[in-house]
């Protein structure tokens, strides 16, 4: 009889720490889901910051762009004016070097100096200067390179080489992929704790079993959450 009564406290004895212990747990397990989820949704605002960064700087982008393809097209509105004082130039000089009459000649030449002071003005125009966009053919045809013109307009602004909208979409989509894996460990976390539950109030036999499971998933959520990076 004695040995039974003993075996009883010792068994409620058990169950007591048993308890306790869980309830500790729960509270850790408690704990463990607020933070997790803090930083969880941490995550998510700071991806949010990040696609709105990155929405702003695209759009940023697109203007400078659309304003220097702007400028790339007033020169194509220039280039028939200069294309024709380039060609009356190349005209008067050659007749003025064909010419039999001396003054006719100087009158000629005077006038070919005049246009080509007259295209030089609009050169000076152009919104590009860099050599190579303009090309003079010997018979004063003039070319173009528009494509060229357009990476040096963007290699000159100041403010294109700070904007970097695709970096801050990726970086946005790591941090989200981050937030929803920290989700899913709180998910466990929040798991443990209904397996600790039923541990508390749970039948004798089986308590402990729920326990070790709460147990186990609690761990596996707390190691994926300092492996990720709280």
């Amino acid at each position: 009889m004695r040995e039974s009564v003993s075996a009883g406290k010792a068994e409620e004895r058990g169950t007591g720490k048993l308890r306790f212990a869980v309830a500790l747990l729960i509270a850790a397990a408690s704990v463990s889901s607020a933070l997790i989820g803090w930083r969880a949704s941490e995550y998510s605002g700071r991806a949010s910051d990040l696609d709105q960064r990155g929405l702003e700087e695209t759009r940023e982008r697109q203007q400078i762009l659309a304003g220097l393809e702007a400028f790339v097209v007033g020169d194509l509105r220039l280039l028939g004016s200069y294309q024709e004082h380039v060609k009356a130039s190349v005209v008067l000089e050659r007749r003025a070097s064909r010419a039999a009459n001396r003054s006719v000649a100087n009158a000629l030449d005077a006038r070919a100096r005049e246009e080509e002071d007259a295209a030089e003005s609009i050169r000076r125009s152009f919104w590009s200067q860099q050599k190579g966009i303009l090309v003079e053919e010997k018979n004063g045809d003039v070319r173009y390179d528009r494509a060229r013109a357009f990476e040096a307009l963007k290699a000159e602004d100041i403010a294109l080489p700070d904007l970097h909208p695709d970096e801050a979409f990726a970086s946005a989509r790591v941090t989200r992929e981050q937030a929803v894996n920290l989700v899913g460990i709180a998910a466990l976390v929040v798991a443990s704790l209904i397996f600790f539950t039923l541990a508390r109030f749970g039948r004798a036999g089986t308590n402990s079993l729920f326990a070790g499971a709460g147990g186990l998933l609690l761990v596996t959520g707390l190691t994926l959450f300092v492996w990720i990076g709280p």
